[in-house]
């Protein structure tokens, strides 16, 4: 996950906000994009949890492309839990954990899970950073992206709406050339995220059944069970740089 999703991921927890088609008396396309980023921005607020039951994430760049499939959730103040598992080679997966005071990295290809302390100002590593911002910060997309309305609803596109974003800074231009964010029209909650990388590379978010607001159980951040013959390390917090990248994960046989 890059640093720009945690403004573009911030949508995630937003309000069912209904979705209305342009007619003759509909404003100009930059006050429609302004109200459409508007709404987003001031109906997650008011949620506290987000789950993805059937999130899948692809990556594709010069050695071609693989897809990962699993299952996100989160809930504030600071407890997620992140699981993915890529489908042409299912050793491969990246699960990351978060109980709201400890979070729990799992590295397969050492047989290792690390322990971290959160600290009090915030996760320290790059999905978790992305986590607690997304849902606890009120984000202005257009001071810090140059956003544009691709694609509004109409008669020949009436199910979804498609923005632009490109980075205007130069950390977010290290993490990203450019971006796309399709939301429903009938929900106004994202369905995908593209984001092209600067090496040319690029990764799909496709953001399924989202559920608002589900009711977890006692289990749904329980520390996770540490597989047999693994070793459990405590370690602190990394800090994220702009040259972090997700490295795939894998169990030997």
């Amino acid at each position: 996950m890059r640093v720009f999703g945690l403004v573009i991921f911030g949508a995630l927890i937003g309000g069912n906000v209904q979705g209305q088609q342009p007619d003759a008396g509909a404003p100009s396309r930059d006050d429609r994009l302004g109200n459409v980023l508007m709404q987003l921005v001031k109906s997650f607020k008011g949620n506290t949890a987000v789950q993805i039951p059937e999130c899948t994430r692809i990556d594709k760049d010069s050695f071609g492309t693989k897809t990962w499939k699993g299952e996100v959730r989160f809930q504030k103040p600071n407890r997620f839990y992140l699981y993915l598992q890529q489908q042409e080679d299912k050793r491969f997966f990246e699960c990351l954990v978060s109980t709201g005071s400890t979070i729990y990295e799992f590295r397969p290809q050492f047989k290792k899970v690390v322990v971290h302390e959160v600290p009090a100002d915030g996760f320290g590593t790059r999905t978790g950073d992305m986590l607690s911002k997304m849902f606890g910060t009120t984000v202005d997309f257009r001071k810090r992206f140059d956003v544009d309305l691709h694609k509004d609803v109409s008669a020949a596109n009436p199910n979804y709406i498609y923005i632009d974003i490109k980075p205007r800074s130069e950390p977010d231009q290290r993490d990203f050339n450019r971006a796309e964010l399709v939301l429903s029209a009938r929900t106004m909650l994202p369905v995908r995220v593209w984001f092209e990388r600067p090496n040319g590379s690029e990764v799909t978010w496709l953001l399924g059944n989202m559920v608002i607001n589900p009711n977890f159980n006692a289990t749904a951040f329980a520390p996770p069970r540490v597989p047999q013959g693994w070793e459990t390390v405590q370690e602190p917090l990394s800090r994220p740089t702009a040259q972090d990248d997700t490295k795939p994960r894998i169990i030997r046989p």
